[in-house]
C-alpha cells in the first residue's frame, strides 16, 4: 500500500477540523439569532397585550366619567343642557385624564360635531373598517382594534373601540323630527358645521381612540 505523506493528512484533518467548527460556530450562531427574534417578538406581543389592557381601562374611565356628566346635566336641564355640558366640560374631562398619562385618548366619528374630534388618516380607516364590519352583522361591541403603526415618523401603539348609538343619544344626535328646536338652536351656535345627526338606535356614533408613542 501506498504511503500517504505526513503533511498530507495533517492537512486533509485541519480542514476537517475547520469545516466542523466553522459548521458548529454557524450553526450556534443562527440559534442565538432565532432565540433572539423570539424573544423581540415575545416583547412585543407583551408590551401590545399592556397597551391593550389600559386602554380598555381609559377607555371606561373616560366613557364612565362623560356619562355621569351628561347624564346630570340631562336630569337638571334636559337635552339643551346636555349639548352645553357637552361643548363645555368634555374636553375637560378628556385633558385631564391625558395630562402625566403616557396614554392619550379622545372621541372620533365620521360624522364629527365638534371639528376638534375629527379623525386622522388611520382613525378614519378603521372607522370605515367599523362600519363595514357592522353591516355584516358583527356586534358593535365586539369592534376593537390594536396595531402599531407609524405616524409623522413616531412609532406607536393605537387603539380603537366603536361607540354605539343608544336611545338616549337620539335628543343630541337623532333625526331632524327627533332633536327638540331648542336643542338645533344651541347646536347651531355652538357647531355650526355639525355633522353628528341623524342616527339610530344601534348606529355607529363614533369609537375611542387611544395612542402611545414607543421607542
Amino acid at each position: 500500500m501506498k504511503n500517504i505523506p505526513l503533511f498530507r493528512i495533517n492537512s486533509i484533518t485541519y480542514l476537517i477540523i475547520y469545516f466542523i467548527i466553522s459548521m458548529t460556530l454557524t450553526a450556534c450562531s443562527g440559534s442565538d439569532h432565532t432565540e433572539n427574534n423570539s424573544t423581540d417578538d415575545d416583547s412585543a406581543q407583551t408590551a401590545m397585550l399592556e397597551f391593550t389592557h389600559q386602554s380598555n381601562d381609559k377607555v371606561e374611565m373616560l366613557a364612565g366619567d362623560l356619562k355621569r356628566a351628561l347624564m346630570s346635566a340631562m336630569q337638571t336641564g334636559g337635552p339643551q343642557a346636555a349639548v352645553n355640558t357637552c361643548k363645555m366640560q368634555a374636553s375637560e374631562i378628556t385633558t385631564q385624564l391625558n395630562t402625566n398619562s403616557g396614554l392619550q385618548i379622545k372621541r372620533t366619528s365620521l360624522k364629527y360635531r365638534n371639528p376638534n374630534n375629527q379623525p386622522d388618516a388611520w382613525e378614519r380607516s378603521i372607522l370605515q373598517q367599523f362600519k363595514q364590519l357592522a353591516a355584516e352583522g358583527v356586534a358593535i361591541q365586539q369592534l376593537v382594534h390594536t396595531d402599531q403603526v407609524t405616524t409623522d415618523g413616531q412609532n406607536q401603539f393605537r387603539y380603537m373601540r366603536a361607540i354605539p348609538v343608544q336611545a338616549p343619544c337620539l335628543a343630541c344626535h337623532g333625526t331632524e323630527q327627533q332633536i327638540p328646536a331648542s336643542v338645533h338652536k344651541v347646536l347651531a351656535q355652538h357647531y355650526p358645521d355639525d355633522q353628528a345627526t341623524g342616527y339610530a338606535v344601534g348606529d355607529i356614533r363614533g369609537a375611542f381612540s387611544v395612542w402611545q408613542s414607543i421607542d
